[in-house]
């Protein structure tokens, strides 16, 4: 199958334009370095942990 002639190779394309910082793309609101997209849900399991048994209106 022949690939149209107006495609691009998106899988070089850098969105980022250089930039590393995590921005969100609806917002644009940029993430302080000290975030780490990779540690997420071992971050967000740790604060479920710590919420356990505690009043709701505490956080």
């Amino acid at each position: 199958m022949k690939q149209a002639s107006n495609t691009r190779n998106v899988g070089n394309h850098d969105s980022r334009g250089g930039n590393q910082s995590l921005r969100s793309i609806s917002s644009g609101f940029v993430v302080g370095e000290k975030v780490n997209a990779d540690k997420g849900r071992e971050v967000g399991e740790i604060i479920i942990e710590s919420m356990g048994g505690k009043n709701i209106q505490e956080y």
